[in-house]
């Protein structure tokens, strides 16, 4: 299995696309952590063969393999 490390950027998104978003990111990740202090903010550990944003249905630019720490 490889897992690979992304981090994804739900904060575009209204509350409740937020939620949905994360809870489809739930489903299908190995692992998914939320930042508590960034809300809509996700570490993903990922080994399912489609992209995230194939599966979430978002742009790449919001799936990074790189935290930018000003963003916070």
């Amino acid at each position: 299995m490889d897992l690979r490390r992304f981090y994804v950027d739900l904060r575009p998104y209204s509350p409740k696309e937020r939620l949905v978003l994360s809870h489809k990111l739930e489903n299908y990740a190995f692992i998914c952590h939320a930042f508590p202090d960034a809300i809509g903010l996700f570490e993903v550990f990922w080994d399912y063969p489609s992209s995230i944003s194939q599966i979430l249905e978002i742009p790449d630019t919001l799936v990074t393999t790189v935290l930018n720490k000003n963003e916070f």
